[in-house]
């Protein structure tokens, strides 16, 4: 089982100082750091550091910036991260770094702000995964909404990058392993974070 933040309390006067690391958030770089796993209960947590930040720097207008390291998770928690960083007023820079993958890919590549990855971290997209069972009529039914939910998650990807749906529908019939380069030269992302401590030679 992967390691989650605490969910965020309720922030007031008496607890507005409280160790906000251990709720994921980072308050002097204006940060919200993404669960390992991607549900929709990690969706509403996030929802709830985003306003733990805001309570703790009391500026709900500037950019704000989303840590993702995440190995993936469903894609209704996908969505609902996606659809949460639309209706923020604010831009919403997401940073990819260490493994940003399934689920986690869409989330990075549809930020409202800048787009940017680490130059060691490693970006893969694959098909929906779906579990099937149930009554015949049932599993008929999950077949198409898989179906559907892949031909929209393509249509997502084209969206949020400068391929087209047919480009990642034909990519990801198996997984697809990408750079940091690659995710930028593919349009996932904006730019390459750059060290700013240059390895001596």
């Amino acid at each position: 089982m992967l390691q989650s933040f605490t969910t965020p309390p309720t922030i007031s006067a008496t607890n507005i100082n409280t160790d906000l690391f251990q709720y994921g958030v980072l308050p002097a770089e204006r940060a919200v750091l993404l669960d390992p796993e991607i549900t929709v209960g990690s969706a509403c947590d996030l929802a709830a550091r985003v306003n733990l930040l805001f309570d703790s720097t009391q500026d709900d207008k500037s950019p704000i910036n989303w840590w993702i390291s995440c190995y993936g998770g469903d894609v209704h928690g996908m969505y609902a991260l996606i659809d949460y960083m639309q209706m923020l007023p604010m831009k919403v820079n997401t940073i990819g770094i260490g493994a940003i993958m399934s689920a986690a890919v869409s989330v990075l590549a549809s930020g409202t702000g800048e787009r940017s990855i680490t130059k060691n971290s490693v970006v893969m997209a694959h098909q929906i995964s779906g579990w099937i069972n149930g009554t015949t009529s049932d599993m008929n039914t999950e077949t198409i909404q898989v179906k559907q939910s892949q031909n929209k998650l393509y249509s997502l990807l084209e969206q949020y990058s400068n391929q087209k749906a047919a480009f990642w529908k034909k990519k990801t019939s198996t997984n697809l392993y990408l750079t940091a380069e690659q995710s930028l030269e593919y349009g996932l992302v904006d730019k390459i974070i750059e060290y700013k401590h240059p390895i001596k030679k």
